[in-house]
């Protein structure tokens, strides 16, 4: 064989390769979707604009299909699915929409699904009671104010604890090494001092997606002057649970006048 030959088989067998990679994805598989959706969309009731998700997908001539828990949906006054184009749009999202869903691809060689999709509601309830509470604290000592009978906020890495100082909600106590805010919502003074007495002090819940806050019951603090000896000590800590890959943030808090050495092992 010439070496004009040998080239020429390499040049073939080349081809014959970038065919199979490429040109017989084509012709003769199902469609390979590309589409990659998150595992949760948190939607508010009554969403006011539209919301859509949109399936896509290659290889030839696709239709495609929607389903909602293993049910095919059908286009109405509300929901309307492409079969063309692989979207699904809601029209004034219910909570009738909320469920578990995932698009299939179809072509004449055969149909793929998408990863199951959930759409949840994004909600931000109000607080529960409304009686005036008191709070009695040591001077010099840790003083814990409890966020009591919040609301269950959805989805939580959109919710925020914020406490506030009087009537409505422009002042915002701001946390510092002496006032902390716990995962739970719970107000620590770590040495509380005069200056926080009489204060009505009331837990609130911000939602991002919602755009909305809510307050909650007001507590008014009172100060005991009984000093007596203070020393620090571990108040509270969290057991942080995260994804592989993402971040986590472990709260440990303590009290006392003086600062103690922590050590994270």
């Amino acid at each position: 064989m010439s070496k004009y030959e040998a080239k020429l088989h390499v040049l073939f067998f080349a081809e014959l390769i970038v065919f199979i990679c490429k040109g017989s994805q084509s012709v003769n598989l199902p469609p390979w979707i590309t589409s990659v959706f998150e595992p949760e969309y948190y939607v508010p009731a009554k969403h006011p604009t539209h919301f859509v998700l949109q399936c896509k997908a290659k290889n030839g001539i696709i239709n495609y299909q929607w389903f909602k828990n293993n049910v095919k949906l059908q286009t109405n006054h509300r929901v309307v699915v492409s079969e063309q184009s692989g979207d699904i749009t809601f029209h004034n999202l219910t909570k009738e929409d909320f469920g578990v869903y995932y698009c299939v691809a179809e072509n004449k060689h055969g149909s793929s699904v998408s990863s199951f999709v959930k759409i949840l509601e994004a909600a931000l309830p109000g607080f529960s009671g409304n009686a005036h509470g008191n709070i009695t604290c040591k001077i010099f000592h840790h003083c814990k104010i409890p966020c009591s009978n919040q609301p269950s906020c959805h989805p939580i890495n959109e919710c925020t604890y914020l406490w506030n100082s009087g009537e409505g909600t422009k002042n915002t106590v701001k946390t510092n090494e002496n006032v902390i805010i716990d995962s739970k919502g719970d107000l620590h003074f770590l040495s509380i001092n005069r200056s926080y007495e009489s204060l009505n002090l009331s837990c609130g819940v911000w939602n991002a997606i919602l755009m909305r806050f809510v307050k909650g019951t007001p507590y008014t603090v009172k100060i005991d002057d009984n000093n007596d000896t203070v020393t620090s000590k571990a108040i509270w800590k969290n057991n942080p649970k995260a994804r592989i890959g993402e971040n986590a943030t472990f709260q440990c808090i303590f009290s006392g006048r003086c600062k103690a050495l922590i050590l994270m092992k």
